[in-house]
């Protein structure tokens, strides 16, 4: 009898394993439809029905009845343990909008299903969640797949010309930040003295770089994004949400790892911002959180500068400015050294000064839009990301006072009070 049953149970494995293998063989060819009718939905259909639904001809609905099938079957179909990194994140690139676009019209227009998981014939957020850990992202649209990795095709969630202009902002500020850290680093593994030829060359390049997103952000302001778009349209769809039992916040530009990696490389930050920055790594990519902890960790321009006139960096850091004037060598401070710091304080001013432009920006879109909201001709009273906040919930005052500190820093005063 148990000799039977070993044989029955033998062939009902056999038999399992050929349904697996036969399932395995269809979902090769399932899969890459049902990905390519989702592909073509979101870069194609979905901008022309946001844009329909956002000046009230459209419902949500219709966003739904179109995806729920090839949604489905990628879902019963796709087997994460075979993804790759790169196609987990082309897929998320694919779906995360689409999912953003349905919570934000059910947040906006007051639907009584106020999760998209509940309007979805499948495991959306399992599927969502098996997407960022393959990845290594978050489980839905972010600075990633909405800016950073969104190209060829550029997959966008409207057709108005701001968005595009926001794309391109995001994309050059990381770009040419980037570019910025690059000649900083430069200086630290060639060894190169503060006061080098080929160190003010790297710095005058980094400043060149900053100062070229600085000139580009001019535009946001000269046409580049109507007001109203930004404030009532365009950062809806960042809205905040749940998947599983975690939120995760939207497509956030202030998570471009390489703007505080190049206040750190420049020296210019305090324990406040660092543990602004390191509340920001939930939302980061590991390789992007090491990028940042690596740039904490190694010398910055401001300690070479403190450590070439012969103090120790953190003395300095604590020192009052009686205290270094008293153990100052002023012979020290040369010409050499005094183009050094200026080339330092020049990128400083740069940074700063397209800090402030950014604070403004946020002035100019979202305070004063809060005081006008009566004004708003989309028919509701409050969009799905409020205007006192950013849409990664950091207050307005948190950007300020990191404004500040760029324009007002700590070790700028001490250094300009003994030098001049």
């Amino acid at each position: 009898m148990k000799a039977k049953t070993g044989v029955k149970n033998k062939f009902f494995n056999l038999k399992f394993i050929f349904r697996m293998e036969s399932f395995t063989r269809s979902s090769i060819n399932v899969f890459p439809v049902a990905l390519q009718q989702l592909h073509q939905f979101t870069l194609n259909n979905l901008p022309i029905i946001n844009d329909k639904i956002v000046a009230g001809g459209g419902c949500v609905y219709e966003i739904i009845q179109q995806v729920n099938k090839p949604l489905r079957t990628l879902v019963d179909t796709y087997q994460s343990r075979t993804l790759t990194r790169d196609v987990a994140i082309d897929i998320l690139r694919c779906v995360a909008p689409v999912i953003s676009s349905i919570q934000r019209h059910l947040v906006t227009y007051n639907y009584k299903q106020e999760h998209f998981s509940n309007l979805l014939e499948c495991n959306i957020e399992n599927f969502l969640l098996d997407l960022g850990r393959v990845s290594g992202l978050p489980p839905r649209d972010s600075v990633y797949t909405t800016w950073l990795l969104n190209d060829n095709p550029v997959y966008r969630f409207d057709t108005n010309a701001g968005w595009l202009f926001f794309w391109k902002a995001v994309r050059l500020t990381n770009s040419n930040f980037l570019e910025a850290n690059k000649a900083i680093d430069t200086i630290i593994c060639q060894n190169w003295a503060i006061t080098s030829g080929s160190a003010l060359d790297a710095i005058a390049y980094a400043t060149e770089k900053v100062n070229e997103v600085f000139t580009f952000y001019q535009g946001f302001v000269k046409g580049g994004m109507e007001t109203d778009y930004f404030a009532n349209v365009f950062r809806t769809y960042f809205l905040s949400y749940r998947i599983g039992d975690k939120q995760y916040i939207g497509s956030n530009a202030t998570n471009v790892a390489s703007v505080p990696a190049l206040d750190f490389k420049i020296g210019v930050y305090n324990e406040k911002y660092k543990a602004i920055v390191e509340n920001r790594f939930i939302q980061l990519a590991h390789e992007d959180i090491m990028y940042i902890k690596t740039a904490m960790k190694e010398p910055s321009l401001l300690q070479l500068l403190i450590e070439y006139l012969g103090f120790d960096y953190y003395e300095f850091v604590y020192f009052s400015i009686d205290e270094i004037r008293a153990k100052l060598n002023k012979g020290l401070i040369t010409p050499d050294f005094k183009q050094a710091y200026t080339s330092v304080t020049r990128l400083i001013k740069i940074v700063a000064s397209w800090s402030k432009q950014h604070f403004g920006l946020i002035n100019t879109f979202l305070v004063k839009q809060a005081n006008n909201v009566e004004s708003c001709p989309l028919g509701f009273t409050a969009p799905a990301v409020e205007y006192t906040h950013g849409v990664g919930g950091a207050s307005h005052e948190e950007t300020k006072s990191i404004r500040d500190m760029r324009a007002n820093h700590f070790l700028i005063k001490k250094l300009d009070a003994i030098i001049y």
